[in-house]
Order: structure tokens, then sequence, then C-alpha cells
């Protein structure tokens, strides 16, 4: 697994919201994400996406992170 920043940049006539590999990008907007090394390799030859320089992450620390997240967006949404 990977972390990396990475910032989408859309083409002439392409929409400014993009989703792909379970992310929500924006056009210019860098977001830091964790993601597979497949999906970092598909990330990295892509033409509209700028990536930063990635840090490996273990199983367990992405698990970590993604259930903390998902805490921090629920207790967002029960206020």
């Amino acid at each position: 697994m990977k972390k990396v920043s990475v910032t989408y940049h859309a083409g002439k006539g392409e929409t400014k919201v993009v989703e792909a590999w379970g992310l929500t990008l924006y056009d210019g907007k860098p977001e830091t994400v964790t993601v597979s090394d497949e999906h970092y390799a598909e990330m990295a030859v892509n033409r509209f996406f700028e990536l930063g320089k990635p840090s490996d992450v273990s199983e367990a620390e992405a698990e970590k992170e993604k259930t903390a997240k998902a805490a921090a967006s629920e207790a967002h949404t029960k206020k």
C-alpha cells in the first residue's frame, strides 16, 4: 500500500470531478490518499494525475486510517 498526494488535472472539456480507484477527486485539489500498489501504478501512468512522493504503508496502518476516517464521518453526520 502507498500513501501519496494525488492531484487530478482535468483535460480540456473533461469533467471537473472524477471518481476512480474508489476515490472522488476534484480538478486541481490535492488529496492525500492511501491506495494499493496496483492502483498507485495505474495512477502513475495516467496523464490526468500528478503524484507526490509515495510512502509505504502497512495493511494495518491503512485499515486504522480507514476506520478513523469512517468514525469522523459518522460523528460529523450525527451533529
